[in-house]
C-alpha cells in the first residue's frame, strides 16, 4: 500500500545534559549529570517557537513520563510523547494510568511511543518477565488499549490474553472519561515481527536511527503494510499511520565542520553496527563482514579502532549528511514517505538559532 505524501513533522528532544568523563586515580570516570527540571517549560516552548511539531522524553535513562507531566503545562499545540518508553519494564495497566492522565493533563496532546527493549535489561536490570516480544508487544497494547475503553465508556474490563489475563476493574480504580480519548501508540520496531505488531495495532511506529534506505523500502514498509492489513482498520486509514525516525542526520555551516560532525556520526553508527541486534541492517547493505569485525572490537573494547572500519562511505548510507545549504533535499531524499524525524543542531547564537528555523520551515515546505 502506498501512503499519500504528507508534510514532514520535526521531532526534538528534551535535553537532560550528557553524562561526561572526569580524570581519575584509576584513569576516566563517568559523572552523571543531575537533570534540570526547571528547565523544561522553556525547552517546550523554545520547541515550538523554532516550528517543531513533537517534543519527545527519551528513557535514557531519565523516567520518560515525569518530564512531560512538567512539560504538558505549558500553553501550547506541540506534541508529547514519550521517545521511547520502555514497555516491558512495567504493567501495562500501569502505563495505561499513566497515558490516560498525561492525554488528560496536555489537551488530547500526548503521544505514547513505547518499546521493548532486549531481554538482558528486561530480566537482569528491570528483574521482570521476559517471552517472545512481539507477541508479548501485540498482547501488551491491546491491553493498554482495553483499559482506556473501559474509562472512557464504562464496559467491564475483561481481557483474556495468552500473556495477559485482566478482569478486574472496580468503579473506585476507574479513571474518568475525557475529551481526548484517542490516544495515539507508536512502538518501536526493528525486526519483521515487531514491524508487523506496529502496522497491526499501533497508531505508528518509530524506526531505529541506525536505518539505511534500503531498509526502509525492502522491509520496514512491507511488514508495516501487512500488519496493517490485519488489523481491519479501512485501507484509507494506512494515510494516518505514522513512520517516524529511520536514520541519522548531520549537518553544518562549513565543510570542515561537517567533517567534525561526520566523525562523531561514524562513531555512533559504529557503535549500532557492532551490536548483533542490529544486524540485519549491516546485513542487508552488504557489510557483513564489517559488522563481523566491529563485533569483535567491541568486545575487544577497541572502540576508537571502530572508524577504520565503519568508512565515510559506510555512513551516507544510514544517515542524511550535508552542509546547511543542501541538507534539506538530502533529508527529504533520505526520509522519503515518512512521517516524521529528529533534527537538531547546536545553537550557540541567534544567527545558529536562525538556520534552524529556516530549515525546519524549508523542511516542512512541499516534498
Amino acid at each position: 500500500m502506498k501512503k499519500q505524501t504528507q508534510p514532514l513533522k520535526l521531532e526534538r528532544r528534551l535535553n537532560f545534559g550528557q553524562a561526561h568523563e572526569e580524570a581519575s586515580r584509576g584513569g576516566l570516570a563517568k559523572v552523571l549529570v543531575e537533570p534540570d527540571w526547571a528547565s523544561i517549560p522553556a525547552q517546550a516552548r523554545d520547541a515550538e517557537a523554532l516550528g517543531y511539531d513533537v517534543l519527545l522524553s527519551a528513557e535514557i535513562p531519565n523516567d520518560p513520563f515525569f518530564p512531560l507531566v512538567i512539560a504538558s503545562q505549558s500553553p501550547g499545540s506541540i506534541i508529547l510523547g514519550t521517545g521511547i518508553a520502555v514497555a516491558l519494564a512495567r504493567s501495562p495497566v500501569s502505563i495505561a494510568y499513566s497515558a490516560w492522565e498525561l492525554q488528560r493533563m496536555s489537551g488530547g496532546r500526548f503521544m505514547l511511543g513505547l518499546g521493548s527493549q532486549v531481554k538482558a535489561h528486561i530480566t537482569r536490570r528491570f528483574a521482570m518477565p521476559w517471552s517472545g516480544p512481539a507477541e508479548r508487544m501485540r498482547e501488551y497494547i491491546q491491553l493498554v488499549k482495553a483499559c482506556w475503553r473501559t474509562w472512557q465508556t464504562g464496559a467491564p474490563l475483561n481481557f483474556e490474553g495468552q500473556i495477559y489475563q485482566v478482569n478486574l476493574m472496580p468503579p473506585g480504580m476507574q479513571l474518568p472519561p475525557q475529551a481526548h480519548p484517542d490516544i495515539p501508540v507508536q512502538l518501536a520496531a526493528v525486526g519483521e515481527l515487531m514491524l508487523r505488531v506496529a502496522g497491526e495495532v499501533c497508531e505508528g511506529v518509530r524506526l531505529h536511527d541506525f536505518c539505511s534506505r534500503k531498509y526502509i523500502d525492502q522491509v520496514a514498509f512491507p511488514n508495516l503494510a501487512a500488519g496493517f492489513a490485519t488489523s481491519g482498520r479501512p485501507e484509507a486509514a494506512w494515510n494516518a499511520f505514522q513512520i517516524t525516525g529511520g536514520g541519522m542526520i548531520a549537518t553544518a555551516a562549513t565543510p570542515d565542520e561537517l567533517e567534525r560532525e561526520v566523525v562523531d556520526l561514524r562513531k555512533r553508527l559504529a557503535f549500532y553496527a557492532s551490536t548483533p541486534a542490529y544486524r540485519v541492517q549491516m546485513d542487508l547493505e552488504g557489510f557483513g563482514d564489517q559488522a563481523e569485525q566491529l563485533t569483535d572490537m567491541s568486545k575487544q573494547g577497541r572502540w576508537d579502532d571502530m572508524l577504520e572500519v565503519f568508512t565515510e562511505e559506510m555512513a551516507h548510507r544510514y544517515a542524511a549528511i550535508g552542509t546547511h545549504d543542501v541538507i534539506v533535499d538530502r533529508i527529504k531524499t533520505h526520509f522519503a514517505d515518512l512521517s516524521a524525524v529528529q533534527f537538531s543542531m547546536p545553537l550557540r547564537d541567534d544567527r545558529e538559532r536562525g538556520v534552524l528555523r529556516e530549515l525546519i520551515q524549508d523542511l516542512k515546505a512541499g516534498r
